[in-house]
């Protein structure tokens, strides 16, 4: 693959994944945005948003679970 086409197709994804975080519910977008971009662990998220570890845990997992399929139906596979 020539590597224009990898910068598209990785622009690609950033786009379909900007797009399912919009679509998120505000608390999840802050928690995606805490774990993600400023490396927060569970147990800092979950005594700054005043919910358990198990919440923010599950909530990350669902995150990622709708990135995925937003990605598959954007054409891209992932090996489990």
């Amino acid at each position: 693959m020539k590597k224009i086409d990898m910068l598209l197709e990785q622009r690609e994804k950033i786009n379909i994944i900007e797009n399912t975080i919009k679509k998120l519910k505000k608390e999840d977008i802050e928690i995606f945005n805490l774990y993600y971009y400023l490396g927060k662990k569970n147990k800092e998220i979950s005594k700054m948003l005043n919910i358990s570890e198990f919440a923010v845990k599950q909530k990350i997992y669902r995150i990622r679970k709708k990135i995925k399929k937003d990605l598959e139906k954007g054409g891209y596979s992932f090996d489990e």
